[in-house]
């Protein structure tokens, strides 16, 4: 985990690549999360209270980039959008992450190779922006 720690430390913008299964994040990804995004190694509290700040001075922002096969509408209406509530809010918004992006990619099982293509063709482009 050390390893880790030190690349986050020293990242300007980090992304998370994961499936979404049965609504929420694979158990792996989550243990990760848990484990790297900590008090002391990614943000510490306040004196006062019970806020919390960054201690990633380089961070400026982070970016999930997920795919499913539940359709966008039904994932945020009908199992109330978890990944956006735990991850982008829960997480790194707590922690004082202002630049906070989710890509995701549904309906994937129904998606024609020529869309699955523009979609790896629009994230090739946003990311070669962000060098």
């Amino acid at each position: 985990m050390l390893q880790y720690k030190q690349r986050l430390e020293q990242a300007d913008h980090i992304v998370f690549i994961f499936p979404i299964w049965w609504e929420l994040m694979p158990a792996l990804t989550k243990g990760f999360i848990d484990k790297l995004i900590f008090p002391g190694i990614a943000y510490r509290y306040h004196d006062k209270g019970s806020r919390m700040f960054s201690t990633l001075d380089k961070l400026k922002g982070v970016t999930l980039i997920t795919t499913m096969n539940t359709p966008s509408l039904a994932y945020r209406l009908l199992f109330g959008n978890a990944i956006s509530k735990a991850l982008l809010m829960g997480t790194f918004w707590k922690i004082g992450i202002k630049q906070r992006k989710w890509i995701n990619l549904s309906s994937v099982k129904s998606t024609s190779p020529t869309q699955r293509q523009r979609w790896l063709d629009k994230l090739h482009q946003r990311f070669a922006e962000l060098s």
